[in-house]
C-alpha cells in the first residue's frame, strides 16, 4: 500500500470499523483480536502526532522535541567541594554508598539552581512560562511539590544534619563551592574556576 494512503485508510477504518490495511500489519492483527485495544493504539498514535505538531508536553503522549538539538561538547565538569569546619573536605567519590553519594550532591545541584534563579524553583518558572494563564490551574498543586522560599531557607540546616549523619562529624561550619574541572593537553585534571555557593555557620 502506498505511504500516502496509509493515514486516510486508518482514519476510514476508525469511522467504518473496518481498517483497510494489509493483513500482516500489527494494527490489523490487534483489530481482529481486540477492538478496544486497537482504538487505544490509534488514539495514542494520533495524540502523539498532534502533541508533537503543536509542541505540547502532555503525558502520556511521547514528545520527541528533547532529541531535536545537537548535543554540545561540555567545556568542563562541575564539581562540588564541601568543606567542614574549615579543615575537612568531603571526598564523596569513594567510601560512601550510592544512596549517600546521591544525597550529598544531588540536593546541592537543585539548591544551586534555585539560588542562581533568585530563590525561585526553575521548574515552577518553566511551568509558568510554558502554561501561561493555564498555570493557575496547577498552581496549588505546584506549591505542594515544588520548592518555595520557606523550603529554600531551611535547606542549609537540613543539609548540615545530613552531613553529620553521613560523616559522623560534629559540624560547626561548612562551605559549599562549585568548581569547574577539566582535562588539559597532558590528560591532567585542572580546576578552571571556582565559586562560593554558600556557607552555614552555627
Amino acid at each position: 500500500m502506498p505511504l500516502n494512503h496509509t493515514f486516510p485508510c486508518l482514519i476510514a477504518g476508525i469511522f467504518y470499523f473496518q481498517p483497510c490495511m494489509p493483513k500482516n500489519w500489527f494494527l490489523y492483527r490487534v483489530y481482529k483480536l481486540n477492538k478496544r485495544l486497537f482504538f487505544f493504539f490509534v488514539f495514542f498514535l494520533a495524540g502523539t502526532l498532534v502533541t508533537n505538531l503543536l509542541g505540547w508536553q502532555v503525558t502520556p503522549f511521547f514528545v520527541w522535541g528533547m532529541y531535536s538539538e545537537r548535543e554540545k561538547e561540555a567545556g568542563g565538569q562541575p564539581l562540588f567541594k564541601i568543606t567542614i569546619n574549615d579543615s575537612t573536605v568531603i571526598n564523596y567519590s569513594s567510601g560512601y554508598a550510592d544512596a549517600n553519594r546521591f544525597f550529598l550532591t544531588s540536593p546541592l545541584r537543585l539548591y544551586t539552581f534555585i539560588k542562581q534563579n533568585n530563590g525561585l524553583d526553575p521548574t515552577a518558572v518553566f511551568l509558568e512560562k510554558k502554561l501561561g494563564a493555564r498555570f493557575s490551574l496547577v498552581k496549588n498543586t505546584s506549591l505542594k511539590v515544588l520548592n518555595d522560599s520557606a523550603r529554600y531557607h531551611t535547606f542549609l540546616p537540613w543539609y548540615k544534619k545530613y552531613l553529620e549523619q553521613t560523616t559522623g562529624l560534629t559540624i560547626h561550619k561548612y562551605t559549599i563551592e562549585l568548581l569547574e574541572a577539566g582535562y588539559d593537553e597532558n590528560k591532567q585534571i585542572n580546576i578552571h574556576s571556582s565559586g562560593l555557593i554558600d556557607t552555614w555557620k552555627q
